[in-house]
């Protein structure tokens, strides 16, 4: 029987038994085996490596450089285009969805089927998806000098027409964009998800200019101790895109005048669509000449 103050042992709760259990527990990793270990270390590192399928490359260069380690709010300031894709059928793709026994399986599939060729598209295009928002994207396609990579054979130039001078590295950010938007929508256009004849279709606008990535916060919130971070995309193409995306339609492209005055003389021109904020917006029909590569 235990005695009054002591524990269900016979021991006082502060006395040296109880110490050595926290002890031992505090040294449980140390005296795992090494194969246990190996597999922590393993999956843990397949784990990551999975997880990188969802950092934008241009996080991925900064915390390379160091530049998330060291607090700077600014981790990458560039040019090139960005794109705000939007699909139109979630929402009714959804609810005809929770109608179903197993519609968060099926919505998962939806998603994959949807998703996966769309990222595809992107990333062979060299675009950089920033940010998914619900069922949109925002995607930065920096713009970037080939003509100084050593892999460069000066023949053909990165624009991938032969024959035709170089554009520049804007030129070629915002003629890669266009391209990319032009084959989702060939692509994807109509998409059928199998679901009660619900189809997803895409608009796009497309901006240029200056962009900031910044990493904000840092502090816990709350509700945990963990202090949270998150990075946001800044600049003139942002607001460029808040515009040209609204007024294209399903499976259209809208250009920001900005954007259109990269592309003009390499692209068919669509109508020009209603004015706004003293500007106009173009849409997007096909490539021309440029369009090639």
């Amino acid at each position: 029987m235990a005695v009054e103050g002591e524990g269900v042992l016979g021991l006082s709760a502060s006395s040296g038994p109880v110490e050595e259990k926290g002890s031992r527990t505090s040294n449980v990793v140390d005296n795992l085996d090494e194969r246990i270990l190996s597999w922590f270390k393993k999956r843990n590192g397949d784990t990551l490596k999975g997880a990188l399928a969802f950092i934008p490359w241009v996080l991925q260069e900064a915390n390379a450089e160091g530049s998330l380690e060291k607090g700077h709010v600014v981790i990458h300031r560039g040019s090139g285009a960005v794109v705000f894709s939007d699909a139109s059928g979630f929402t009714n793709l959804t609810e005809r969805l929770s109608k179903k026994s197993d519609g968060a399986e099926l919505l998962s599939l939806c998603l994959t089927s949807f998703f996966t060729p769309l990222i595809d598209i992107i990333n062979s295009y060299r675009g950089d998806v920033i940010k998914f928002s619900g069922d949109a994207l925002t995607i930065y396609f920096p713009a970037v000098d080939d003509t100084k990579h050593e892999k460069y054979n000066h023949v053909v130039p990165p624009h991938g027409t032969w024959g035709l001078p170089d554009l520049g590295p804007q030129h070629t950010a915002v003629l890669r964009a266009c391209a990319c938007c032009i084959e989702i929508h060939k692509r994807l256009h109509m998409f059928d998800t199998g679901v009660d004849g619900v189809r997803l279709c895409l608009h796009i606008g497309v901006g240029c200019g200056e962009v900031n990535i910044l990493q904000v916060g840092g502090r816990p919130p709350p509700e945990t101790r963990v202090p949270r971070l998150e990075y946001i995309i800044a600049g003139p193409p942002l607001e460029q895109i808040s515009i040209a995306e609204p007024l294209a339609g399903n499976g259209e492209t809208c250009l920001s005048p900005q954007a259109w005055a990269y592309v003009k003389d390499c692209v068919v021109e669509g109508s020009p669509v209603e004015e706004r904020m003293f500007n106009a917006a173009w849409r997007l029909i096909e490539l021309g000449t440029h369009g090639q590569g």
